[in-house]
């Protein structure tokens, strides 16, 4: 049974009985096996009712259907043992040996019909499935390198390489539903609907390392989780997208520092997709687009429905449903699309996500992923993908600096400890347990306090907050966290620098050469401009706030560079050094 890129040879302890090897090297989205069906068999419909679905007949019991029906173990769907007897006794003998060729479980021996039911694949929403030979002799592995699909289009089973795959290695398809599942959840599946314990490499390997693999998909479902409550949040909806965006991100680099890369990110890839079209950026959907559609090719080829859909997505951008559905704000045209950049920067760009170029500062209020609300706080006892990874055998690392922000309001005296109330950026009432004093401040005196790293956690059994022990990591601003926020957007809209040359915040004029006396982000061209710039350009609101060496170390700050701790005193020249090394 040797095709142009594999053969068949027997081995009994394979799942199927036998094992389907490369016998040369087959180069990444080439098309493995094309493969007309041998035997096609219609869904189970009772008389008078229409073709059952895989939901309609879960729901249903067992004794609901008359003895007639029978169902695939894997698919969950019905055929009719009737009809399925009829085109068995049509085919012709060498056709029936064929069947009686296909693999059976490994725990018993089925009848013919029973065998037929058992190896049908899907083709159809009209047909319960359809039997195709070798389409069905690949074994499962959870990391599989190739894939396969009915193609409607050419009425046949394509399988393609999603890998390269070196002569010699053995083809593998999955059997699973979602490939987003841990090693305890993909051995329940297996073992319940096919009957057998994987042992691929991703399975098999030692259990330290299985374990960081769980970490990882586990992580994959606490994004989605992530994604569930920003559509309850207060958040509007370009800060949500952009969080989504962040968070889709994180998983592509998830899969890419465990060498996965596969179909999952042609899903992650249409989702960014989705999210930038409802902006009007069509610049980086176009991206996207692309990217989709070369995946899909890889995994279906050219001539799948699939990759046409995919296609004319990509070449009719803003015509599409969902563009602008949900604002306008990121709008751009493919024009917009930017050249010759190094490739850690187009993506930075591509995820909107570019990093503060060197000497912008970062804005307190703008920025939720470098300073979240408590709810989107990291669990303390939750391995969050999003805020930490694996850096060795036990140790996490942080993925980027953060900080949580949030104005004293009061105090509360719980189980004897004195526990701080603090208001977060959405407005939620947020419990800090410090095991130190701190000036609280007043109606007239108000207090912010700053929480680096903060974690959700339980304070006592029945109270949720904030747990503050480590002096470096905490801080107190005197200034509401209104005033605080105004004040960071307030240093955004100092004059930029025209090649060295410093403008002036009042006139704009180049050449300013006197410096504010409280902070050091704005520069005048004489007293009467800066006079005028602190009674009628609203710097004197905000100039004391700025002139807190802390805030300043804030704002300098690279949070996207996390490659060691900070802590306060944070001075603008200890952040600057830091970046250095």
């Amino acid at each position: 049974m040797a095709t142009t890129w594999y053969s068949i040879f027997d081995y009994p302890n394979a799942i199927k009985g036998s094992v389907v090897l490369a016998w040369r090297s087959i180069p990444m989205g080439a098309r493995i096996l094309v493969e007309k069906p041998l035997m096609m068999v219609p869904r189970f419909t009772q008389p008078g009712s229409e073709a059952t679905t895989p939901d309609d007949s879960s729901r249903r019991s067992e004794t609901a259907w008359p003895g007639d029906a029978i169902k695939n173990p894997h698919t969950q769907i019905l055929t009719s043992k009737v009809d399925m007897v009829a085109r068995i006794a049509a085919l012709n003998p060498q056709q029936r040996q064929i069947l009686e060729s296909l693999p059976q479980p490994r725990d018993k021996m089925l009848e013919l019909v029973d065998l037929v039911a058992n190896n049908l694949l899907p083709v159809g929403l009209d047909m319960a499935g359809a039997i195709f030979p070798e389409a069905c002799r690949f074994n499962h592995s959870c990391n599989n390198n190739a894939f396969r699909l009915w193609n409607p289009t050419i009425e046949a089973y394509t399988v393609h390489a999603l890998t390269d795959i070196d002569a010699g290695e053995e083809i593998t398809l999955t059997y699973l539903r979602t490939q987003d599942a841990n090693s305890r959840s993909r051995a329940r599946y297996l073992m319940k609907v096919y009957g057998f314990v994987c042992r691929c490499w991703l399975c098999t390997m030692p259990e330290e390392d299985r374990e960081k693999m769980d970490y990882l998909f586990d992580g994959f479902g606490r994004l989605a989780k992530l994604y569930k409550f920003e559509d309850r949040s207060r958040l509007d909806s370009t800060e949500r997208s952009q969080r989504r965006l962040r968070h889709l991100r994180q998983k592509a680099n998830l899969i890419e520092e465990w060498g996965l890369w596969d179909v999952r990110l042609m899903h992650l890839f249409e989702a960014a997709f989705w999210i930038l079209i409802t902006h009007g950026d069509v610049a980086r959907a176009s991206v996207f687009a692309t990217r989709v559609t070369r995946l899909s090719t890889l995994r279906v080829g050219i001539d799948h429905p699939e990759t046409a859909k995919a296609e004319r997505q990509r070449n009719n951008i803003t015509k599409h449903a969902e563009y602008g559905h949900l604002s306008m704000a990121w709008k751009t045209s493919e024009d917009d699309i930017p050249e010759n950049l190094p490739e850690a920067n187009f993506e930075d760009w591509l995820w909107r996500q570019s990093t503060e170029a060197k000497g912008q500062l970062v804005s307190l209020g703008k920025h939720r992923t470098f300073f979240p609300p408590f709810t989107q706080l990291p669990n303390k006892s939750d391995l969050d993908p999003v805020y930490y990874t694996w850096t060795g055998s036990e140790k996490l690392g942080r993925r980027h600096h953060w900080c949580f922000l949030g104005e004293i309001t009061g105090t509360d005296v719980h189980k004897k400890e004195n526990l701080i109330l603090t208001e977060d950026v959405d407005g939620e009432e947020v419990p800090l347990g410090v095991a130190w004093d701190v000036e609280l401040g007043g109606k007239d005196d108000p207090k912010t306090v700053a929480v680096l790293y903060a974690e959700q956690q339980w304070l006592y059994p029945e109270l949720w907050g904030i747990r503050v022990t480590d002096p470096g990591g905490f801080k107190t601003f005197d200034a509401s966290l209104e005033d605080l926020l105004a004040a960071s957007e307030h240093a955004q809209k100092r004059p930029k620098e025209a090649d060295g040359i410093k403008r002036c915040h009042c006139c704009n004029k180049k050449g300013a050469s006197l410096r504010c006396e409280g902070c050091p982000y704005f520069w005048y061209c004489d007293k009467d401009c800066r006079i005028d710039a602190w009674n009628d350009g609203g710097h004197k609101k905000h100039c004391k706030i700025l002139g807190d060496e802390d805030l300043q170390g804030m704002l300098a700050l690279n949070w996207d560079d996390c490659k060691k701790d900070v802590e306060f005193p944070l001075r603008v020249v200890e952040v600057r050094e830091e970046e250095e090394r």
